[in-house]
């Protein structure tokens, strides 16, 4: 079968259309700070990437998407002065579970 084309997914759904998709982003730092690089037990990466990833390690599947930005930033306090931030494509309930 050929290949979707760009702006198709599966199904042919057009991702053209204005109306607001289910996207939920965790990012490294507000607007006006820089995101830290780090080096992390022996290895470069970024601390907000490292902090995130620690956090999930930790998660037992009650974890809302605010109780895992709290638990990552909480990591950063510590050595860094960013604070990373939650930002959705549409409204939704911040306090459900987080879900892939």
């Amino acid at each position: 079968p050929p290949a979707p084309r760009p702006q198709e997914a599966e199904g042919g759904e057009d991702f053209r259309h204005d109306a607001p998709k289910n996207v939920i982003l965790y990012s490294g730092c507000r607007d006006d700070q820089t995101s830290a690089d780090a080096h992390i037990a022996g290895a470069p990466v970024g601390a907000m990437s490292w902090a995130f990833l620690e956090t999930m390690k930790e998660c037992d599947g009650d974890e809302s998407y605010v109780d895992i930005l709290r638990n990552t930033r909480q990591r950063l306090k510590e050595n860094y002065s960013q604070i990373p931030q939650l930002t959705c494509g549409r409204e939704i309930d911040l306090e459900k579970l987080y879900t892939i």
